[in-house]
């Protein structure tokens, strides 16, 4: 359950710091 929780929510934490630290 936890694999499956942190397989998601990674890329999408990842995605959040991307347009954080690199506004358009």
């Amino acid at each position: 359950m936890f694999e499956l929780l942190f397989a998601i929510g990674l890329p999408f934490a990842i995605l959040f710091l991307i347009v954080i630290a690199w506004p358009k």
